[in-house]
């Protein structure tokens, strides 16, 4: 996004550091980009985060809805936390954020949520995460019927990137050898992923 000319605003809970490499980069390649720190399974601070979108003075035109949790666990044995955990952060924050952003967009503005190949398939293992993000798709469709034809919602469904922490990594070669690539997405191909939603104003829902 900073390569095509975006002012970038990053978001983090707890990954500070490599919010403020990142925002270094995109400095030192002749971007411009600031951090903000939110828990967005918080309503209250998905307000703070938009008090800085507010703050930052520059209109807003692109919104990316990436932030997910991925627990394991049986979906016999769910439990309401793991359940509110899991929906509030995948799900609830996406809609949230994404009514606040439309709130603020001019035409032509794009938002873009962030699902996984794995939405459409009867995954055992992570069965909420699955689940939300099946939930996710849905909700990308709705929205860009909703918000048209100012406003276009588009989700990308992509393949593994990266392992979540501390998992097994048994366990992430057997995600990667189930995916259609066998490996998991760079950030280039991320990003050209993104690009091709961004530049190509026909594409919604």
């Amino acid at each position: 996004l900073a390569r095509l000319g975006y002012a970038i605003l990053i978001h983090y809970n707890k990954a500070i550091i490599q919010a403020e490499t990142l925002k270094n980069s995109i400095f030192d390649n002749g971007g411009w980009a600031d951090v903000v720190q939110a828990d967005l399974k918080q309503a209250s601070q998905i307000d703070q985060l938009f008090q800085k979108v507010d703050q930052i003075g520059r209109p807003l035109q692109v919104w990316v809805n990436s932030a997910a949790i991925m627990t394991a666990g049986d979906i016999l044995k769910v439990d309401e936390e793991s359940w509110s955990q899991t929906m509030n952060l995948n799900l609830r924050a996406a809609l949230f954020c994404s009514i606040k952003a439309s709130e603020r967009m001019q035409a032509g503005g794009s938002i873009i949520n962030v699902s996984d190949y794995f939405a459409q398939q009867a995954w055992r293992v992570h069965p909420l995460y699955g689940l939300s993000k099946a939930a996710l798709e849905h909700l990308t469709r709705i929205l860009a019927s909703r918000l048209a034809p100012h406003i276009r919602v588009n989700a990308l469904g992509l393949a593994p990137v990266i392992p979540p922490d501390g998992y097994p990594e048994n366990d992430w070669q057997g995600i990667l050898s189930r995916s259609p690539g066998k490996r998991a997405i760079n950030g280039e191909e991320i990003g050209r992923a993104l690009e091709y939603l961004l530049t190509n104003e026909y594409i919604s829902g």
